[in-house]
């Protein structure tokens, strides 16, 4: 991961959970160029962060998540 990549995800954070709806479910974009490649909410279109935040936290492993 890029330094620029790390001070990204450092600043913002991945919704799990959409602020604009509560939907839980995700879209992906069908060929994602980089790591700054947008995710939206499967259920509203809203911006939910990018690939490189959703790497990281799958990345974390077993840690307790506050909604």
């Amino acid at each position: 991961m890029k330094l620029g990549e790390q001070e990204a995800i450092k600043s913002t954070r991945f919704q799990i959970v959409c602020h604009g709806c509560g939907s839980l479910s995700i879209k992906m974009p069908s060929l994602p160029e980089c790591a700054n490649s947008m995710i939206q909410c499967g259920k509203c279109g809203g911006e939910r962060g990018t690939l490189a935040e959703l790497q990281h936290l799958a990345r974390r492993g077993m840690a307790n998540f506050e909604f």
